[in-house]
């Protein structure tokens, strides 16, 4: 296949196509313990995010890796903010975060893409974003599921091997 017909191939793929092949998005609502979110990453190696969510399924945040690696951080540092790490911006995000102690203190914003969307756009989402995982809404917000890094790399080699990306 020539490089242009591979890439025509590639923008045809939706997120639909692909998304929830190896995992289903863990969630839960503002209000639960950090300390219990911090069991549910731990609990499963794959789940590397958890959404937060109000009690409409609408996507109020995410959890990750980042986000629980700069809490460990600032505990370790006994509360020292060092300036180069540009997480927090403002001092109230600073007390926010350090007297917080469930899941809506410590959640940060993502980039969503939809079902209808393009493996392509979510891709290029993933590498401006720097987000290996990107929750999948409705039009209303609303979390139906999550494309992980490796379900973006299956659907295009399925492409490649000239196969379809549903399964």
């Amino acid at each position: 296949m020539s490089r242009k017909v591979i890439a025509e191939a590639l923008r045809t793929i939706k997120v639909e196509d692909v998304f929830m092949i190896m995992t289903n998005p863990t969630t839960v609502p503002e209000n639960t313990p950090i300390t219990q979110v911090l069991e549910m990453l731990v609990k499963d190696p794959l789940t590397r995010v958890v959404y937060v969510v109000d009690e409409t399924r609408k996507l109020k945040g995410v959890i990750g890796d980042k986000e629980v690696l700069q809490w460990l951080s600032f505990q370790a540092s006994e509360g020292k903010v060092s300036r180069e790490s540009g997480y927090f911006e403002r001092t109230i995000d600073t007390l926010i975060f350090a007297m917080g102690t469930q899941a809506k203190h410590f959640m940060s914003l993502s980039k969503t893409v939809k079902s209808r969307d393009s493996l392509v756009n979510a891709l290029d989402i993933m590498l401006s974003s720097g987000q290996e995982e990107l929750p999948v809404v409705d039009e209303n917000n609303v979390l139906v599921g999550d494309l992980s890094c490796l379900e973006v790399i299956y659907g295009m080699l399925k492409v490649l091997e000239g196969k379809s990306p549903k399964p």
